[in-house]
């Protein structure tokens, strides 16, 4: 299948853990990584039959596992790194929901959805 990551296919077949590929499809047509990884997500849960909390867990933790960083990221816990997406909606029911962005903290600094916006349209 296009634009299918293909260790998320076999992962699946053969029940063992799949990370998420940053890798740019054909298939995917966004300008920004954040809409590179949504897309993607979006079609693990579709084509490739992971629910969305397990492929929110192919971007977040189990790569982190993967590297052996899962002491430090990967997950929101006291002492580790993050930065944070603030969403309106539960991207555990939903992939798509992680469009629902209402900000973000970077290195400890707050950004609004309107300031987001701005940055974008500034970088385009």
């Amino acid at each position: 299948m296009p634009g299918i990551p293909a260790c998320g296919s076999c992962s699946l077949l053969t029940g063992t853990v799949s990370t998420f590929s940053r890798e740019r499809t054909s298939a995917l047509h966004s300008c920004t990584p954040a809409e590179v990884l949504v897309e993607e997500l979006e079609l693990l849960t579709r084509y490739v039959g992971l629910t969305p909390a397990q492929a929110l867990a192919s971007a977040t933790v189990e790569p982190a596992r993967w590297f052996g960083r899962d002491n430090v990221v990967g997950t929101v816990e006291t002492g580790k790194l993050a930065d944070i997406v603030l969403l309106g909606s539960d991207p555990s029911l939903r992939s798509s929901n992680l469009r629902d962005v209402l900000g973000v903290m970077i290195r400890g600094r707050y950004y609004s959805r309107s300031e987001l916006g701005r940055v974008v349209a500034a970088v385009h």
